[in-house]
């Protein structure tokens, strides 16, 4: 069993040069403008929620789902787990068919699963790091209710801020959060000022980095034909490498291999399609639960591997993705319920503006590196044998999956590694 205490007093982090003081349910509090430290308040009573460790189902499922809306894309690469967290912080404020949406898509359980997720993410030791961050942003016309606070402060361990959301300095703020917690890999989330009726904003980001428990190396990776589905060749870098004992994946309709990350459950896992199918139109045959038969099926072969050295990046606004899984109320200024969240100065409550994520990925001969934010903008209104040669030299999927629990934390297709 698991046990989180959330606390019904919250405990805020307020780190902006523009503060002007931390508003919630007419409570104030003010503090230095430089300081990044959380300020604790006095707690009060304390809520224990009990729970076995949660399935992760809905977030394997929302995964392949959040991939499946994007296939338009070129290069597309997400990370499930951000959004998710993200999407869970509004959902807990949510009521009736609003939050029964959520649940649809999300699953039923929005509290225990995502801190679940904060508890297990955070790696830290010698070839495996990630991180991971959440905040929520309070412009200066919103009260946000103390329970929704509580729930967000402890579960999601998220800091809050309040200012005046539609600023350059709020951007520049929000920005500067985003680049220090993906250690500079989305240097710049926000390209414009959010809009003048947002009120609430809700962050998360995540940070990852590995080292390969058997790194390729940099000397024989050589200059090799890597094929577009539209027929073009391209001459790009291919790391190659002799693996004994590799875990590949194979059924009729596709082949791939999971390679580990050193020292943890994290791997790589890279999935082609049989003969000369399109990846979309394979991965448009398959479905989430098929992904999870074939990698929980995988052998240890003797694999001869060539896996194409790309860097990729992807940002893209989620509310068109997520009203097609099914998500629709929470955009609607006139049928959104997210009453439990609270409200603005003037009573008004509030909707879905904005889903944004950026995700970026770079795979090399030493491991591999990844980040992703996503911000939800609301507004007011075995024996040696042969090897098998595997060789990812045309579109692919690929995963960085937590194996142990089989969820994908960044998943994305590669399509041109020039691009």
């Amino acid at each position: 069993m698991m046990k989180k205490c959330v606390r019904s007093m919250f405990v805020m982090m307020l780190a902006l040069t523009m503060l002007a003081g931390c508003a919630a349910d007419g409570v104030q509090s003010k503090i230095s403008a430089k300081q990044v430290s959380a300020k604790k308040l006095d707690p009060g009573e304390q809520i224990c929620i009990d729970y076995a460790k949660p399935s992760m189902q809905p977030v394997q499922e929302f995964a392949y789902q959040l991939l499946l809306c994007n296939l338009n894309k070129e290069n597309p690469v997400f990370s499930p787990v951000s959004a998710y967290t993200a999407l869970c912080m509004a959902a807990n404020g949510a009521k009736g068919k609003t939050k029964k949406e959520f649940q649809q898509v999300l699953g039923e359980d929005l509290m225990c699963l995502p801190d679940d997720l904060m508890n297990i993410l955070p790696q830290d030791k010698e070839g495996i790091t990630l991180k991971a961050a959440n905040s929520v942003w309070l412009d200066q016309a919103f009260r946000a209710k103390k329970q929704w606070l509580t729930t967000v402060t402890s579960l999601f361990d998220a800091s809050v801020y309040q200012t005046d959301l539609d600023t350059a300095a709020a951007r520049k703020e929000i920005n500067q959060w985003v680049k220090k917690h993906t250690n500079g890999m989305i240097p710049k989330l926000l390209d414009q000022n959010l809009d003048q009726n947002t009120r609430l904003s809700l962050l998360n980001a995540l940070y990852f980095q590995a080292e390969w428990d058997s790194k390729f190396i940099a000397q024989s990776t050589v200059t090799s034909d890597f094929r577009l589905d539209d027929g073009t060749v391209k001459k790009v870098p291919m790391m190659q490498q002799w693996l004994r004992g590799c875990e590949y994946l194979k059924d009729s309709s596709c082949e791939g291999v999971v390679l580990p990350y050193a020292d943890s459950s994290y791997a790589f896992v890279a999935i082609k399609p049989a003969g000369k199918k399109n990846i979309r139109t394979w991965y448009q045959s398959y479905s989430a639960k098929k992904l999870q038969n074939l990698i929980a099926a995988r052998k240890r072969m003797d694999v001869d591997l060539s896996l194409v050295k790309f860097q990729a990046k992807c940002k893209e606004d989620l509310v068109d993705s997520l009203k097609k899984m099914g998500i629709v109320k929470a955009f609607d200024p006139k049928k959104a319920d997210f009453t439990l969240l609270g409200t603005s100065s003037q009573g008004n409550s509030l909707h879905i503006s904005k889903v944004l994520q950026e995700a970026v990925i770079e795979v090399a001969e030493d491991g591999t590196k990844a980040s992703a934010s996503t911000v939800v903008a609301m507004e007011d209104g075995g024996s040696v044998m042969e090897p098998v040669p595997v060789a990812f030299d045309r579109s692919f999927l690929y995963m960085i999956m937590d194996m142990e629990r089989e969820m994908p934390v960044f998943i994305g297709i590669m399509d041109d590694p020039e691009q």
